[in-house]
């Protein structure tokens, strides 16, 4: 019964924004198995009024998952859902964790979850913060256009403090990476780490853990290991495929 569950739900994860209409076949080869045994499981979902079977021989998601998708959203905020997310990696790093989003030329910390350690960071829920300092206000950057980080630059740093082709290409490699690591920065003696979360939808967050250099020294590579596959976790239970970032 469980692998039929997972059968199903596999189905329903092969649609895309990239592919909302797929036959037979596509999603026989999608979920690697045979026709005859996708077509029972696609009939179960056409019937039970989660899939609506087109014209040409084609499926679509039906409107019945617009429904659930909306009751979910007014039942869970971002708060809810990251949570427990930043208790385990909190838990397992010892360092604070904390969740912002993206508010104009700023970011504002939504939660955060303390380390347990007398000398830590602390992130206050709710602070707004500018993004030119720091490892998440740099992972907001690097998703921002030129003229927006010039914006920045000019608001935010002092004159001559920032040179601004160095800053670029720093955020083109933080783009491509996929996740920041700055230290001494927003707070002198901390070492922070950042990778983004994304929604189905393209809202962006950024989860980060951040706490005294010290500690960071001879396992940077193992907390930033552990921030992305928080990330990347949290934007796969907020309905982002993985590789595809907006």
């Amino acid at each position: 019964m469980i692998r039929v569950l997972h059968r199903a739900l596999a189905v329903l994860e092969c649609f895309s924004d990239d592919k909302p209409r797929m036959t037979l076949q596509e999603i026989s080869q999608e979920i690697a198995l045979p026709k005859t045994t996708t077509f029972r499981i696609l009939a179960t979902l056409v019937g039970s009024g989660y899939l609506v079977q087109l014209e040409n021989q084609s499926y679509g998601l039906s409107h019945k998952l617009m429904t659930l998708a909306s009751i979910a959203q007014k039942s869970l905020g971002i708060r809810d859902i990251a949570h427990p997310f930043l208790e385990a990696l909190a838990a397992k790093t010892g360092e604070t964790a904390e969740i912002s989003m993206l508010d104009g030329d700023h970011r504002v910390c939504l939660d955060a979850v303390e380390s347990n350690s007398s000398l830590k960071s602390i992130v206050t829920p709710g602070a707004r913060l500018p993004l030119l300092h720091g490892a998440t206000g740099k992972m907001f950057l690097s998703g921002m256009k030129d003229a927006e980080v010039d914006r920045v630059v000019k608001t935010q740093a002092k004159p001559n403090e920032v040179d601004k082709q160095r800053l670029k290409r720093s955020l083109a490699k933080i783009k491509k990476q996929g996740y920041a690591v700055t230290h001494n920065e927003r707070v002198r003696g901390a070492t922070a780490i950042a990778a983004p979360v994304w929604s189905h939808q393209g809202q962006v967050y950024c989860i980060t853990v951040t706490g005294p250099s010290g500690r960071f020294d001879g396992r940077e590579d193992k907390l930033r290991v552990l921030v992305v596959e928080t990330a990347n976790q949290l934007s796969t239970l907020l309905g982002m495929r993985l590789g595809r970032t907006a």
